[in-house]
């Protein structure tokens, strides 16, 4: 559908359409998310847990990994906001991050630095999680025949690596790890703002100063 013009639209949805960029831009939002997900996870990884020792799997293993994944894609795309707020747009947000396979995208580019601060085992959960929110943990099988044998393939290699306890001590340390940078990448960001706009009212400053000099 074709999006209408600005100057088509209702005082209220642009009202709205500001509330849209501003909560989309604002990395908070994405860090809140990303920690109440976290605390569901965490519900969800006990009862996979008592699945497992009842030798059944049944609904909370794949649950449980797809809250992890959605957990760490709210980080990762909390981080790249961080970077370019301009990926939230007044109406829409940019293509570069609506979709699940973030890691897989900009783990070797845009995402390099927290790539560096993860072990390989660390990195193949970051893998195993996307797949789970891609597909695995919403429908029981893949878009076509061919993704559902290569996936499949795919999350048994890694998997037989990472036993269920072993998979959360390393979410929650990847958590950690994703988060502080967050933090950090906020932090900065929020201060070159700072700096930003400090340059700005030195150069209005200056601008005023040098029409009020008479030479």
């Amino acid at each position: 559908m074709t999006k209408k013009s600005p100057q088509h639209l209702s005082p209220e949805h642009m009202r709205m359409a500001g509330k849209f960029m501003k909560k989309g831009q604002d990395v908070q939002e994405w860090l809140s998310l990303a920690s109440s997900l976290r605390n569901i996870a965490k519900a969800a990884f006990k009862q996979a847990k008592e699945d497992r020792q009842l030798s059944s799997m049944e609904w909370s293993d794949p649950i449980y990994k797809y809250l992890v994944g959605l957990t760490l894609e709210n980080l990762l795309k909390g981080i790249m906001i961080a970077n370019d707020p301009c990926l939230i747009k007044q109406r829409k947000i940019d293509s570069a991050i609506t979709n699940h396979n973030i890691w897989t995208l900009y783990a070797d580019n845009k995402l390099q630095t927290i790539k560096t601060d993860l072990r390989p085992e660390e990195q193949d959960l970051m893998k195993i999680a996307e797949y789970y929110v891609i597909w695995i943990g919403r429908y029981p099988i893949a878009k076509d025949d061919d993704t559902f044998i290569k996936t499949r393939e795919i999350i048994e290699r890694l998997e037989s690596n990472l036993p269920l306890c072993d998979f959360d001590t390393r979410f929650q340390e990847i958590y950690e790890k994703i988060q502080q940078k967050l933090l950090e990448t906020l932090t900065k960001s929020t201060v070159n703002q700072w700096k930003s706009d400090d340059m700005k009212k030195k150069a209005d400053d200056m601008k005023k100063w040098s029409k009020d000099v008479k030479y």
